[in-house]
């Protein structure tokens, strides 16, 4: 039977992820489907082990360093079936996320992108529909500051339209999402979710949210630290500042930010000096030092990954 969907999973050499994530695909879904791993700095063994465990995955080698939306981008270009669903690799099904849908995304007539609730693994609500995100809002966040109003795009019931999906699960239209060119790759680890969704409204696509279905998302669960978490981290932030710093004042505004978020770590360090603040002082330090310097979060990530490694 010819498949309907293709299910594109970047997965960073994380195979215990993967062995939650697959058979509860396969256990969920009904509508016929083909997935695509594409196996990030896979170790030969975690390779042989994807091999063998699961067949019916088609596996794509990424052996450089690439970020999110480059790795995605590797399957996307393969896709032939109508449908695309994107997800992060450390997701489960709990109910037939993909069916459900795409039976939502073919009845909504307007609908470009259909995405779930997604929940995270402790059971707390991550992203039930996202807010349009624009310049002062990206100031707020990162100052701290919780946005106080509701959005009309967010926290709905039944079907509704939203403005910015996640990239750790959506369905689209595989024809529309060539068209806008999938992910844009210039942003390394966010947020490229955001470019393309901010693409598509802005082309008279559509998003919309099936507030009835329900998925899992184990990010951010863990607060355990990782030897990546400065290059991850700090491609990150990069990558928001070059998005949300379109002009000239912008860019100046956002340049006194990380100043500022230095400024005060580096005090915080001082009468503190917790794991937690060094952390993200060197981070910041990092990432104004590299918005100084103009170089893309890519680079940034690189020169973190090799002092990682080295």
């Amino acid at each position: 039977m010819k498949e309907t969907v293709s299910i594109v999973i970047v997965c960073m050499n994380r195979l215990a992820n993967l062995e939650r994530c697959l058979p509860s695909i396969e256990k969920y879904t009904t509508i016929p489907h083909r997935i695509y791993v594409v196996a990030y700095l896979f170790s030969d063994e975690n390779l042989e082990k994807l091999r063998l465990g699961y067949p019916y995955v088609q596996i794509i080698k990424s052996n450089e360093i690439r970020g999110f939306a480059e790795n995605n981008n590797l399957a996307l270009t393969k896709v032939t079936t109508p449908y695309t669903f994107v997800l992060n690799d450390d997701t489960e099904f709990t109910e037939p996320v993909l069916d459900n849908l795409l039976h939502s995304l073919e009845k909504t007539k307007d609908a470009t992108v259909m995405s779930p609730v997604l929940y995270r693994g402790d059971g707390s609500v991550q992203f039930h529909g996202r807010r349009k995100y624009t310049f002062p809002t990206f100031l707020l966040h990162h100052m701290g500051i919780r946005i106080p109003f509701p959005s009309k795009y967010e926290s709905k019931s039944g079907i509704f339209k939203t403005y910015n999906v996640s990239g750790a699960a959506f369905l689209i239209y595989s024809d529309i999402f060539e068209k806008v060119g999938f992910f844009d790759e210039k942003y390394f680890f966010c947020p490229e979710d955001i470019a393309m969704s901010t693409l598509l409204n802005k082309k008279g696509f559509h998003c919309y949210v099936d507030s009835s279905v329900k998925i899992i998302h184990y990010e951010g669960v863990s607060s355990h630290k990782t030897d990546l978490l400065y290059a991850t981290t700090s491609a990150a932030y990069l990558g928001d500042s070059y998005y949300f710093g379109t002009n000239t004042i912008r860019r100046s505004i956002i340049l006194m930010l990380w100043m500022f978020k230095v400024i005060v770590f580096e005090i915080l360090r001082i009468f503190h000096c917790t794991t937690h603040v060094t952390d993200y002082l060197y981070i910041y330090k990092q990432v104004l030092k590299s918005y100084i310097r103009k170089v893309t979060p890519k680079v940034l990530f690189i020169e973190e990954y090799n002092k990682v490694k080295h």
